[in-house]
């Protein structure tokens, strides 16, 4: 990935976070990343990495972002709607955790960053949808809180065509590794293609 920022590398004790895999926003476009999600999450629970399916999902409109609330319809992403099932594909297993959020980021009003810290997490490995959208929020706010970040490629997707490239390339300058999966599946432990 080109860049100007140097690569950091993982640390010594990986997590993997799947921000938003669930039914209302997977499309063509977003087949792929779940495809490799799902491998790299199966190597993840071999390997005994924490593993943590984000969604949105809102009790009631009025507990959403106000920013979003303007700008589409949210009725999908009410708790129970379809829309908020996450895909089988990507889980939930036993032993995953899932984090419900109401803003772009994993971290914003959620206990994922406590719960991180209890696993003595130092290093996440972020998937998601959208590449440009809520996978870059919780990078931005990974990064933040000290963590390793490392976006994994094949695992992000983002339906707008500009967007998405800018935004790996921009989180790849300033604030996480750019891998691909391979990679990833080398920084669990045991890990192995």
């Amino acid at each position: 990935m080109p860049g100007s920022g140097r690569r950091h590398g993982p640390g010594r004790r990986p997590a993997v976070i799947a921000v938003d895999f669930q039914r209302h926003f997977i499309d063509a476009v977003a087949a792929p990343a779940v495809a490799a999600t799902a491998g790299l999450l199966d190597h993840a629970r071999r390997a005994g990495t924490p593993v943590y399916l984000v969604r949105i999902e809102f009790d009631d409109l009025a507990d959403a972002d106000p920013a979003w609330a303007a700008r589409f319809d949210l009725s999908p992403l009410l708790r129970g709607a379809p829309g908020t099932e996450l895909d089988p594909r990507i889980g939930p297993r036993h032993g995953d955790v899932v984090v419900d959020k109401r803003h772009a980021s994993a971290f914003a009003g959620t206990d994922l960053a406590v719960r991180l810290s209890e696993e003595d997490v130092d290093t996440v490995l972020i998937c998601g949808l959208t590449t440009s959208g809520c996978v870059r929020a919780t990078a931005v706010d990974a990064a933040s809180l000290g963590l390793r970040v490392e976006v994994v490629r094949e695992c992000v997707a983002d339906p707008r065509p500009l967007s998405g490239p800018v935004a790996l390339s921009d989180l790849a300058d300033r604030y996480a590794d750019v891998i691909d999966l391979g990679e990833a599946v080398r920084m669990l432990p045991g890990g192995v293609e």
